[in-house]
């Protein structure tokens, strides 16, 4: 069985349809589940004037906080079964996306 288990949850209710049984296999299997939150990168919020209310560093601070929260509720559903909570998803670390070599078919680095 495995023994780590990452689950991405996004807030929605497909996502926390799946916590029940990982908790089940994580319960069975001795298994560690690694709870992860993905939300979007945020940009600047600006009002109806164009003027910035909040720039993108401080919105990424409130996701991070409120995406903190809401895996400490999901993890009272994994009741004696390790868990950890991983924050790095939520620092906000932006990779560009390849590009495609078309004669290769492969991602190239820029």
């Amino acid at each position: 069985m495995a023994k780590r288990i990452l689950v991405p949850l996004d807030q929605s209710e497909v996502a926390e349809s799946v916590v029940p049984v990982v908790a089940d296999v994580a319960r069975g299997g001795q298994a560690t589940v690694c709870l992860l939150h993905v939300a979007p990168l945020p940009d600047n919020r600006v009002n109806e004037g164009g003027r910035v209310v909040a720039y993108a560093d401080q919105e990424m601070e409130r996701l991070r906080s409120e995406g903190l929260d809401y895996l400490h509720v999901v993890e009272v559903q994994f009741a004696e079964t390790a868990v950890r909570r991983d924050p790095r998803g939520m620092r906000g670390t932006i990779r560009r996306p390849r590009e495609r070599d078309p004669a290769r078919g492969r991602g190239l680095r820029r």
